[in-house]
């Protein structure tokens, strides 16, 4: 778990030098420079998509983006076993829906929050 800004600057960075200069390895293919806003916005807009994007390129050799979906998991779980992920419509209104996994990364539990 993220348990400081440090480690999650670390983290960060270590993603960013892992990702490199190749477009494919980031959700927007902004390379580092809007790494965090990018992830943001599509985990506001549809945390499930970004998971479901870094499985579509994993699956093409492209491995980064997983593992950002999964930091932004780990960073809104806020040191616990706990995260929330969200669904916006066309509209604009969004739900949350919060998780819980276990260490094994199995969800055990899971309901909609909002």
């Amino acid at each position: 778990m993220i348990d400081s800004a440090k480690q999650s600057l670390a983290r960060k960075t270590a993603l960013n030098q892992a990702a490199g200069n190749e477009p494919m390895n980031y959700l927007r293919s902004m390379f580092q420079v809007e790494f965090f806003a990018s992830i943001a916005n599509e985990w506001f807009a549809g945390s499930f998509n970004t998971f479901s994007l870094g499985f579509t390129r994993f699956d093409r050799g492209y491995y980064e983006l997983l593992n950002q979906s999964v930091f932004f998991a780990d960073l809104y779980s806020w040191d616990g076993n706990e995260t929330y992920f969200y669904q916006t419509n066309i509209k604009g209104k969004y739900r949350a829906r919060q998780s819980q996994w276990n260490a094994m990364g199995t969800e055990t539990s899971s309901k909609w929050a909002m």
